[in-house]
């Protein structure tokens, strides 16, 4: 709120679970999966004035285990956000709000191969795919005569294409040296996309109102899409 002062929220979240799939292989025979998971999340909000600045990191990881050992897959989905709001109020009739942030995506996997039997590492495969997406918007609030409450804004965001790293270690070799690759993922290009929208809730009788608006989206990879929406309300 304008004039709220300054203020500061840290929250966290952490589990770890391991849970047992059991399934059949080609052969028809009975096989066990361990499946540990694991999720850390944590939070920021800091307000001062009509600023806030927010934070948030989230590292969730998950283990496929074979049994017996032959295979042992780990996924991991990392993400990190930072953004930034500012609101004002101009009088009782306008508000204005902007806001910007930035997400990175991270997508490790590792994967490691034994010999049947033995239970020896033969091989390391690892696995990375990395993005990121810069946006923001502006949004306007307005209380028009006759009971007119009039919302309008813009969003604007653009998302980076996947970057793919690849990595290879054999294990069972004399000098085992990784076969590293990197490359851009051809099917996720640099894409920019952006939104608009206007709605009108008129509350005509004390406890009614109408709510009409449109949104327009218009992604890069697709034809853009408007979406009207009309409602009466009694409450």
């Amino acid at each position: 709120r304008q004039g709220a002062g300054t203020g500061a929220l840290v929250s966290g979240t952490y589990f770890d679970t391991i849970g047992t799939r059991h399934d059949k292989d080609e052969d028809g025979n009975a096989t066990a999966r361990r499946q540990p998971k694991r999720l850390h999340a944590s939070s920021m909000k800091l307000t001062h004035g009509d600023f806030m600045f927010s934070g948030r990191y989230q590292d969730f990881r998950y283990q496929n285990v074979s049994s017996p050992d032959t295979k042992t897959t780990t996924f991991r989905d990392r993400t990190a956000l930072i953004g930034l709001l500012w609101r004002h109020g101009y009088g009782d009739r306008l508000a204005l709000n902007a806001r910007a942030y930035h997400n990175v995506f991270d997508w490790p996997q590792e994967k490691e191969s034994y010999k049947a039997g033995t239970g020896a590492l033969s091989k390391i495969e690892k696995r990375t795919e990395k993005t990121q997406a810069t946006g923001g918007g502006f949004q306007a609030e307005f209380e028009a005569p006759g009971g007119h409450s009039l919302i309008g804004g813009l969003d604007i965001e653009v998302q980076e294409g996947r970057e793919i790293e690849e990595t290879t270690v054999k294990t069972n070799v004399a000098n085992p040296v990784p076969t590293v690759t990197r490359f851009a993922d051809p099917a996720s290009p640099t894409e920019t996309s952006w939104a608009a929208f206007l709605q009108d809730t008129w509350h005509f009788r004390p406890d009614w109102r109408a709510v009409a608006g449109v949104r327009y989206d218009s992604p890069q990879a697709i034809k853009g899409q408007a979406s009207p929406r009309a409602a009466l309300i009694y409450a």
